[in-house]
């Protein structure tokens, strides 16, 4: 649903309009007819966008569906924003919500919840990373927001893609020591679940019921399935030729891969590189 009204609210951003949410009313700045590409015109948008909003009269309970819905419109335009422009829009809003904390608690609950979490349809891992850099800039942030923005950044950096996926050596299910980097030469599907996640067992079922389980059992593409548990415990269905394991290395998995949430799939090239970091089932190529 956050991604339809983004996307929707696109045009409507870039032309300036006004939104109502309930009793308050969002006012979006006035962009000067002079700037006419959509990458100038975002900028000044993203740059100018909480111009009309007075923090010192929004309460975060009861204004809290009006503050996520115009955050959503924020987002949506920082896309085609400049990269300069993206960090001047959070220092402004960040420098805006500096008097009121409960306000700048808000906005940055929001760009976790919406940048940063695992399941987000806006996730984007850049964006966070600026936010995170911004946050640890602001005077006005406390300790503990900035200590949990360098956490989060620390993860949303790690295994980028392009980046060699981190070796470590995993235990099959006949009790085989291994190590991932024996892998190499095939695409490697690498999957972290937990066997009580009702999540993991439908993403099971997803790759279960297409082109990749046919790819696994080919040996076109290699499966490498890790029970974060510890217990070699499968899920069903089982794929023929994916290989189930527990974690053997003096590494933990977070310290490896960090992850948001169960599932975690990561698709490797058959050289080891990262070609997909956490993604879903439906993006397996």
């Amino acid at each position: 649903m956050h991604r339809l009204i983004a996307i929707l609210s696109i045009a409507l951003l870039l032309a300036s309009a006004t939104v109502q949410a309930e009793e308050k009313e969002f006012v979006f700045p006035v962009i000067p007819a002079t700037l006419t590409t959509p990458e100038a015109r975002a900028s000044y948008l993203v740059e100018h966008f909480w111009d009309n909003v007075d923090f010192s009269q929004i309460d975060p309970d009861a204004d809290g569906p009006f503050v996520e819905q115009a955050w959503v419109n924020f987002l949506s335009v920082m896309d085609i924003a400049s990269e300069a422009s993206q960090e001047e829009a959070f220092d402004v809003v960040l420098a805006k919500t500096t008097p009121y904390p409960s306000s700048m608690a808000l906005i940055d609950e929001l760009a976790e919840t919406y940048l940063f979490s695992y399941d987000s349809p806006m996730r984007n891992d850049l964006l966070y990373i600026m936010w995170a850099d911004a946050v640890d800039d602001c005077q006005g942030a406390g300790e503990a927001m900035k200590a949990r923005a360098e956490y989060n950044r620390a993860v949303a950096s790690s295994c980028w893609p392009g980046s060699k996926a981190p070796d470590f050596v995993y235990v099959d299910a006949q009790g085989v020591r291994h190590r991932l980097s024996s892998l190499q030469g095939k695409p490697v599907l690498l999957m972290f679940y937990d066997p009580d996640c009702d999540d993991c067992q439908e993403a099971m079922k997803q790759l279960a019921s297409g082109d990749v389980k046919e790819r696994i059992a080919s040996g076109a593409l290699t499966m490498l399935a890790i029970d974060i548990e510890g217990e070699g415990r499968q899920i069903e269905p089982r794929i023929e030729g994916a290989i189930y394991a527990t974690l053997a290395d003096d590494r933990t998995i977070e310290e490896l891969y960090p992850l948001r949430g169960y599932p975690t799939l990561y698709l490797l090239t058959q050289d080891l590189l990262i070609e997909g970091k956490e993604i879903l089932p439906e993006d397996v190529r």
